[in-house]
């Protein structure tokens, strides 16, 4: 039987604003930089996410899904199963908050991801 899911709804400026607040010790805020075409091209602006910690946006999801733990789940910890830049933000984003964190990566995953993985996750808690 399939799951019922919510309705899709708009994403309130207060929920963005929140979000904001719980990820400001984790994160960076980064500039917009407009990308110079020249005459008669549209107005494009970078967001440059890879001056985040681990260079990837993917950081901001995973600090606010962090903040937002109770503190019986921070004892619990958590984990992910990536190899790339989602398991280096929960990685991070736990072991800028105390909490344990396990990240799990298929054996044939890069080098360079699984390491840039360990370095973001927490050491002894």
């Amino acid at each position: 039987m399939p799951a019922v899911l919510d309705p899709v709804r708009p994403i309130e400026l207060a929920e963005i604003e929140a979000a904001r607040e719980r990820i400001k010790g984790t994160c960076v805020r980064t500039p917009l930089v407009r990308l110079e075409l020249g005459a008669g091209f549209p107005d494009i602006r970078l967001k440059l996410e890879n001056l985040q910690p681990i260079n990837a946006y993917k950081l901001r999801g995973a600090a606010n899904a962090v903040a937002m733990l109770s503190d019986a789940a921070r004892r619990l910890g958590v984990w992910t199963i990536s190899a790339g830049n989602a398991g280096q933000g929960v990685a991070y984003a736990a072991r800028k908050a105390g909490v344990p964190c396990t990240v799990v990566a298929i054996e044939t995953a890069p080098a360079s991801e699984s390491m840039a993985t360990a370095l973001a996750a927490p050491r002894s808690l």
